[in-house]
């Protein structure tokens, strides 16, 4: 199975994806679309995305992303997103914005200071996460927004709506001007983990060029 992660925007691409075999999803629904999903890979939802979650179902929601989730789902709640969560749904909180209704079990990661690097990369497993057999490189909350940053094979990284090189992540983390606005204190906080996905960053490229050069 690919590890790319699949963009889907409606129930039919989900369906079809889920199909495929695609283990790692990112759902952007418009409109306020629901989709429902019945899946044991991770499934990811931005902006104002709206999911029933069954069976096993991995979830992370984002922004104000509204999830259902039911039997023994897993859903870690960001942002100011909604969750009503069943019985014996896992919910791994991450915002005093979000709304939580129902009986599931709460993991309440609020106090977690994923601003301490190596706090964050013992959580992301950022250390076993160079695999030159996948297609990106995929880490949780990268930056001072709680963006996830993604490698491409093309040598180009994504968090949030900044996108460039390695070496342009670089001179970005030792700016005073970043795309969220941080300001000085946040910067110098949140610059040890951009430039630790950094290093990781550089350390895949190394893999996927080792990879190439046994062909």
């Amino acid at each position: 199975m690919k590890s790319e992660a699949k963009l889907v925007t409606t129930q039919a691409a989900l369906d079809k994806a889920l199909a495929d075999g695609a283990v790692d999803l990112i759902i952007d629904a418009p409109n306020g679309a629901w989709l429902e999903i019945r899946h044991d890979g991770l499934v990811r939802l931005w902006g104002s995305s709206r999911v029933m979650a069954r069976e096993s179902s991995r979830v992370e929601a984002w922004g104000s992303s509204h999830v259902v989730a039911r039997e023994s789902s897993h859903v870690e709640a960001r942002g100011s997103s909604h969750v009503e969560a069943g019985r014996w749904t896992a919910v791994h909180l991450w915002s005093q914005r979000v709304t939580l209704i129902g009986e599931g079990h709460i993991i309440d990661m609020t106090a977690i200071d994923l601003a301490d690097v190596d706090i964050w990369r013992d959580y992301t497993g950022a250390d076993r996460a160079i695999n030159p057999a996948q297609d990106q490189l995929i880490l949780g909350h990268v930056s001072s927004g709680d963006h996830p940053g993604r490698l491409g094979r093309d040598g180009q990284i994504r968090i949030g709506c900044w996108s460039g090189t390695v070496p342009e992540l670089r001179a970005l983390a030792a700016s005073d001007r970043w795309p969220s606005g941080a300001n000085e204190g946040r910067r110098d906080q949140f610059r040890p983990r951009l430039l630790a996905f950094a290093d990781l960053c550089d350390a895949q490229v190394t893999a996927w060029a080792q990879e190439e050069a046994v062909k």
